[in-house]
């Protein structure tokens, strides 16, 4: 395409005779301009002032050349999503080309297969699932034939992965990790400690000594008179004495008092959620 550049005053009179003058005509017409290749017309020079060449690099060129977006993309090295890709949204709607997967029970298939998402596009998106998730996870209506496609144009409907309340983990294992299959549940809000579980530990036991008294039982006797001395006098003495049984009273301090310390705490589930922030997960058809 080449620029035109034509003067908005437009002269109503006629040519003259001498051809080496400017004419009316001259003025009137359009008037083009050239540039080199490679080059945009701009200015970056500071201030107003006439054009200026921009010199433009292949790559800049592809990507002015681009024409889409996933085009764009692709030209910038980005890349467009592609099926089976995850994205984080405020937005909880579903737009075009995209599945929300926060709802208890969002299954795919083809058009009139009663799937939540029906139509041919959602075949890709089937596929991945089908093929990367096993039935425990992703599970087939009517079950799976080993063959998506044909699954698919049966009617059948997958059952996608959830994320409502759940957080993103990455698929495998290592470093000491349990392996994690992708596509499946695992983990849980609350849980109770078994006693396995529980740090090693003691409880206090305190001693208590309520007080007692030891009674004591015998006859007083009066013995014969005595003549020590001179004269007689009474003596009197104790006979058969013995000390009542008792129990001593020591015991340990215990909810029973015989062989356990006092219980606490109450058995229930602890929490078991990191700090989290509820969102929307889309996955692209």
């Amino acid at each position: 395409m080449t620029i035109q550049i034509k003067h908005s005053f437009t002269s109503a009179k006629g040519d003259g005779g001498d051809a080496t003058l400017v004419r009316p005509s001259n003025w009137n017409a359009s008037h083009t301009t050239s540039m080199a290749s490679g080059f945009l017309l701009g200015r970056l020079t500071a201030g107003p002032g006439s054009f200026e060449e921009i010199a433009v690099s292949s790559y800049m060129a592809t990507a002015l050349a681009a024409a889409d977006a996933s085009a764009l993309l692709a030209a910038l090295g980005i890349g467009a999503y592609k099926a089976g890709d995850i994205k984080i949204s405020i937005d909880g709607n579903a737009e075009t080309g995209w599945v929300v997967l926060t709802s208890s029970v969002t299954t795919i298939g083809k058009a009139g297969s009663g799937a939540t998402y029906a139509a041919a596009d959602a075949w890709p998106l089937f596929n991945i699932c089908y093929t990367g998730v096993n039935d425990a996870g992703c599970p087939v209506s009517g079950g799976r034939t080993g063959n998506a496609l044909n699954d698919f144009n049966a009617g059948k409907t997958i059952t996608l992965p959830w994320f409502s309340g759940r957080a993103i983990v990455g698929q495998g294992g290592g470093g000491g990790l349990s392996t994690r299959t992708v596509g499946l549940y695992a983990g849980n809000e609350t849980h109770t400690l078994v006693t396995g579980e529980m740090p090693s530990h003691y409880h206090s036991a305190g001693i208590s000594d309520p007080t007692h008294l030891h009674n004591t039982a015998g006859a007083m006797v009066t013995n014969g008179g005595s003549s020590t001395g001179g004269g007689g006098f009474p003596v009197t003495g104790t006979n058969s004495n013995s000390i009542l049984a008792a129990a001593t009273g020591v015991r340990v301090n215990s909810s029973n008092g015989i062989d356990t310390t006092y219980s606490t705490g109450g058995g229930g589930a602890h929490n078991n959620m990191m700090p989290f922030i509820p969102m929307f997960i889309k996955a692209k058809l």
